[in-house]
């Protein structure tokens, strides 16, 4: 693959979110996986592609980064 930035964008009930950025595929997957599993009412996307990362983040408010915010 050519992209190596990952996004797991998280929304609350009340539509406010949050954005995670990865640098590797196996990362962004564990997370999102881990997170989908806890029953907090929160849903969470991931996103390999920039676009459309950004375009949610515009459509949503969110603040896009485009940095490694986590590691495993």
């Amino acid at each position: 693959m050519t992209n190596s930035t990952y996004w797991v964008i998280s929304i609350n009930p009340d539509l406010t979110g949050n954005i995670e950025t990865f640098g590797s595929y196996p990362d962004a997957w564990n997370y999102w996986r881990n997170q989908n599993l806890k029953p907090n009412g929160m849903m969470y996307m991931l996103i390999e592609n920039e676009d459309v990362a950004k375009e949610f983040c515009n459509d949503h408010n969110l603040q896009f980064t485009n940095y490694i915010t986590q590691q495993s």
